[in-house]
């Protein structure tokens, strides 16, 4: 969990931390930071907003034991409600987004601590453009389609212009 406390202080999230309002942290271990590509961990300690990103979308504000979890619950980060982690129940075992919590629940005097085997990142690109850059153009243009015929200025002609 060293990489993870260097980073919260590095991003500027420590002070956040230590206040006396409740969080969960979602603590990817030192393998999982380990397992990055290098460029990754060295953006990670060299752009400080990469890294408040990244850090940010691992806490959550209150309390979150594995016990209360409902599988396909969505928790709001402290990034704000738009950046969300998705908790997963597969196999009676606890994932967030992509990661696995390994260990869980360390109760702390204003949280609680889960570790996960990998580092999650927010998202960083709409709809579109993973579809643009998945060369899904005829899939883009469908939704471009569709959008404009549902607006009664357009004229259609069976989902095209």
């Amino acid at each position: 969990m060293t990489y993870f406390l260097k980073l919260a202080e590095y991003s500027g999230i420590l002070p956040l931390l230590q206040r006396q309002a409740t969080y969960t942290l979602f603590v990817p271990t030192d393998d999982a930071f380990e397992a990055l590509p290098n460029d990754t961990l060295s953006d990670l300690f060299n752009q400080p907003a990469f890294a408040r990103t990244v850090v940010s979308f691992h806490v959550t504000a209150g309390r979150h034991l594995t016990s209360n979890v409902i599988d396909g619950q969505m928790i709001g980060t402290i990034q704000g409600q738009e950046q969300t982690l998705r908790l997963r129940i597969h196999k009676k075992r606890l994932t967030v987004e992509s990661a696995l919590v390994v260990e869980s629940d360390f109760l702390t005097r204003n949280g609680v601590i889960q570790i996960l085997d990998k580092v999650n990142f927010p998202p960083t690109a709409s709809i579109l453009d993973h579809l643009r850059e998945g060369n899904f153009r005829q899939v883009s243009l469908i939704i471009f389609d569709v959008h404009l015929c549902s607006n009664e200025k357009y004229k259609c002609d069976q989902g095209r212009l």
